[in-house]
């Protein structure tokens, strides 16, 4: 389990709810603040990624290079090759998976009131997780990364804020943005989540008045008749296997 306020990567026990060892000490990451920031965890053939955001928590802004730990699950150690910097700071998404590779969208400075459009979509090897480099910049996208999915070759769609959020979609290939989908003001749109069978992707709206996960194919055209209605605004969507 991963923590903001901790220096170290602790196992649990699901069965009995306790924890196990005293975790992968993680400190000799730790920022001005005295924590590393982990965040998400990705497990792989026999590696597991975590990232390390690497804030300031006083103002949540970028202490460092966001970092990506390799660690050997059998012995509880970080694998020194693998562990790196990362190529923009602050990996605020989950890791991505599309076509054996694994996608982390890394924001920079998020600014509320003005984007700093400092980050990117970076690709890293699905098995040794190496950097294929940035596949597309905020600077193209036009906002700070807040979540995004790879459909396919030529498409991937994104939350970006602007600072409100908004919803593009861009070509992973060339790093372009192909067009703005849909706008909206505040925190509004919150979480996209791709379904590979059904070659479709959710989207969390958290329109107040009329909350929804809409349904859109991979071209960006809005399936309406299967948008589903909620009571409450979604903040995150999970597909059951």
């Amino acid at each position: 389990m991963a923590s903001l306020h901790d220096t170290h990567l602790r196992r649990w026990n699901l069965r009995t709810g306790q924890a196990v060892g005293e975790g992968i000490d993680l400190s000799r990451w730790k920022d001005v603040d005295g924590y590393t920031e982990a965040s998400y965890l990705h497990a792989s053939v026999d590696r597991v990624a975590l990232t390390l955001q690497q804030l300031d928590t006083r103002t949540y802004n970028p202490a460092g290079p966001g970092m990506l730990v390799v660690i050997d699950p059998q012995s509880d150690t970080v694998d020194a090759e693998l562990t790196r910097p990362l190529a923009r700071s602050n990996p605020f998404t989950e890791f991505k998976t599309w076509n054996g590779d694994l996608y982390l969208g890394e924001a920079g400075v998020m600014d509320r009131t003005k984007p700093v459009l400092d980050g990117g979509i970076e690709k890293l090897d699905g098995k040794n997780f190496r950097s294929g480099g940035i596949i597309v910049s905020e600077l193209a996208l036009g906002g700070d990364i807040l979540d995004f999915e790879i459909l396919s070759a030529d498409m991937g769609v994104a939350i970006i804020s602007t600072p409100q959020t908004d919803v593009v979609l861009f070509h992973p290939g060339t790093g372009e943005k192909i067009s703005l989908l849909l706008s909206g003001g505040g925190y509004r749109f919150a979480h996209v989540l791709v379904d590979r069978e059904r070659s479709l992707f959710y989207l969390a709206d958290r329109l107040a008045e009329n909350p929804a996960v809409r349904v859109f194919d991979f071209t960006g055209v809005e399936k309406v008749a299967s948008r589903l209605l909620l009571e409450l605004p979604p903040f995150k969507i999970l597909l059951a296997p």
